[in-house]
């Protein structure tokens, strides 16, 4: 078991109830606590374990978007060479509109309806 106490110094996890000072905030099992990443605050007052839904949202959306951007990334030689070409007054390859759908794409990520949990990923 898992024992919670509130102390001065915020909330101290004990596995000895003898151990603990401060409040007696509750028990846990240990499968509970390592569940809610080993996290209890005092929120409005009442414990909470784990994370809120807010954070894990923001970590999801965090998530996403660095893959998303890595993805954007993967593509910038092809932004870098089609720059060249016209700089050089070549006629650029044609596959640069579907890279410019494919990279908005991408950059709109965060408009879809399901961000961040439900993403449809956009195919080049």
């Amino acid at each position: 078991m898992i024992y919670l106490f509130l102390t001065n110094h915020g909330i101290e996890p004990h596995t000895i109830k003898e151990y603990g000072q401060g409040e007696f905030l509750g028990e846990i099992t240990e499968r509970e606590w390592e569940q809610y990443d080993q996290l209890a605050r005092i929120i409005d007052g009442e414990l909470f374990l784990g994370k809120t839904q807010a954070e894990k949202d923001e970590e999801q959306a965090r998530e996403v978007r660095s893959k998303r951007d890595r993805l954007i990334d993967k593509e910038d030689w092809r932004y870098t060479r089609y720059n060249s070409e016209v700089r050089q007054g070549l006629t650029p390859s044609d596959d640069i509109v579907a890279l410019d759908t494919y990279i908005q794409a991408l950059r709109d990520i965060p408009d879809q309806a399901g961000f961040p949990w439900e993403i449809e990923w956009p195919t080049l």
